[in-house]
């Protein structure tokens, strides 16, 4: 089952998290438009100024993700995640690795 990732209503956060027995160091920045996200796992960078998109991973390789987990913002229509509406109708979740090699069966 997926875990809700807390996100203060913030422009820049930054946070750990341990999710499947790794640490998450998450960091999340406002642009004008949009968010970007750095991610780093167990202390290797994963991913630096991604841009945040609705309903796609933020780890966009799954050799990035090297078995573990991946997070995926859910928003209303689609929208571009932005600081303003976190917990309100914009959430980020984790997906560990086991459940998403569940869907793609």
């Amino acid at each position: 089952m997926s875990s809700l990732v807390p996100l203060e209503a913030t422009p820049n956060q930054s946070f750990s998290i341990q999710l499947d027995n790794d640490r998450y160091d998450i960091d999340i920045k406002a642009t004008k438009t949009s968010m970007v996200a750095n991610i780093t796992k167990n202390d290797e960078l994963l991913i630096e100024g991604v841009r945040c998109v609705g309903g796609t991973p933020l780890i966009p390789y799954e050799y990035l993700r090297d078995g573990g987990g991946n997070f995926i913002f859910s928003t209303t229509d689609e929208q571009i995640p932005y600081y303003q509406n976190f917990g309100i109708d914009q959430f980020l979740f984790y997906f560990s690795g086991s459940e998403i090699e569940a869907l793609r069966a």
